[in-house]
């Protein structure tokens, strides 16, 4: 367990100092698109015999350029063995669906690195367009072979969904059409700003103090099929004063949800947008 946790930690910081370094890289070119993801054994499906690796940690970051159509990747997996295969398939959690580009690369030291060419355009259009309804997932045999980890993609800083740029206080939702922002106040802090944390691309969450202090978590689903809206939903985890501030992209509708220091709330909106 304490290997995993140090592993975790160096790999975090060594993957950290990549997406800054790519953020610069895409101001420059901005015809390109990053995605990170962290692969856990808890991430692949369920139902599969053998079961996934219940303790390795492994990240991958992807770079897409659409008009090479390629895709430059690096992958870390220090603790697992006999590893047989990597990729990227198309889906959502908790399923298994067919490989859309393959790496298939191997790792030296943990690490495996190169670049997909003659990937489809259409399924680069699809990534960029959705990127956490595709997932890396990293096979070994034995003793894993249907796959030992996996995790779902998301967009690395500096990254565009739909029309939508994330960066440390923006959370970018529902394949980039909604831009969430929140603003808290203490009795110390007259006006702070969340430092956003995107977990899916429906759903995402707010640190204001520390970073292994998650203080607010915030989705917007589709619910369109239902009653024609988009639904907002937000939980505090604390009773920090905060303004929530969601736009819509498409629309330009805008809307605001507050609560004043000392309430702890939870806010279901579902004919929001």
């Amino acid at each position: 367990m304490k290997k995993s946790i140090l592993l975790f930690l160096t790999a975090s910081c060594f993957l950290a100092a990549g997406l800054n370094a790519q953020t610069e890289a895409n101001a420059t070119n901005a015809g390109t698109f990053t995605y990170y993801t962290v692969l856990l054994g808890a991430n692949e499906f369920t139902d599969k015999t053998p079961a996934a690796d219940p303790t390795t940690v492994g990240f991958a970051r992807v770079i897409v350029d659409p008009a090479a159509q390629t895709v430059a990747f690096m992958l870390m997996a220090p603790e697992l063995q006999n590893i047989s295969a990597s990729h990227i398939h198309e889906g959502p959690a908790g399923g298994v669906f067919g490989v859309v580009i393959p790496f298939n690369q191997p790792f030296s030291g943990g690490v495996s690195s190169g670049t997909a060419t003659g990937v489809k355009a259409d399924v680069i259009a699809r990534l960029t367009a959705n990127p956490s309804n595709f997932y890396v997932n990293i096979h070994n045999n034995p003793p894993f072979p249907g796959g030992a980890i996996r995790g779902q993609l998301m967009p690395a800083p500096g990254t565009p969904v739909g029309s939508c740029l994330p960066d440390q206080t923006t959370l970018c939702l529902n394949q980039g059409r909604f831009k969430v922002q929140v603003a808290f106040q203490t009795s110390t802090i007259p006006a702070g700003s969340g430092n956003a944390l995107p977990l899916t691309g429906d759903t995402g969450s707010f640190w204001f103090f520390s970073a292994n202090n998650i203080e607010m978590t915030i989705k917007v689903v589709d619910g369109r099929a239902v009653n024609g809206k988009f639904w907002f939903f937000a939980g505090a985890l604390s009773d920090v004063a905060y303004t929530i501030t969601v736009t819509d992209l498409t629309t330009g509708t805008v809307k605001t949800y507050s609560a004043a220091r000392g309430i702890q709330t939870a806010l279901n909106d579902t004919s929001a947008f």
